[in-house]
């Protein structure tokens, strides 16, 4: 029932990427549950909040675009629903321990 459940509360977050205003109102309301049982049933189910989670998903896509090379950090930021890459650069640093540059040459093809 839990993976069933964060599978689609994933596929639900990366059909909304790019849209830097999702958050756990939308989340909620495209799985058809308040937003208190959002916020309960992600925390069970993964031990985060839907913030972080929604967060992570981005970041992961983030690095799968960087790892392709055919966008800037700053596109891809935009693509991933950051609305600012410097914040984005923030954000991928505290999660991965380098900056988004760095993926070329920590991640060789």
């Amino acid at each position: 029932m839990s993976e069933v459940f964060i599978n689609k509360v994933k596929q639900i977050i990366l059909k909304n990427i790019q849209d830097e205003k999702f958050g756990v109102q939308n989340l909620a309301s495209e799985m058809s549950v308040s937003r208190s049982q959002i916020l309960r049933k992600v925390k069970a189910s993964t031990n985060k909040s839907v913030n972080y989670l929604i967060r992570e998903i981005r970041l992961n896509e983030a690095l799968k675009l960087l790892r392709e090379d055919y966008f800037t950090a700053s596109e891809i930021a935009f693509k991933v629903g950051f609305n600012s890459p410097s914040y984005f650069s923030k954000c991928f640093h505290d999660y991965y321990g380098f900056p988004p540059g760095d993926v070329k040459t920590k991640y060789v093809n």
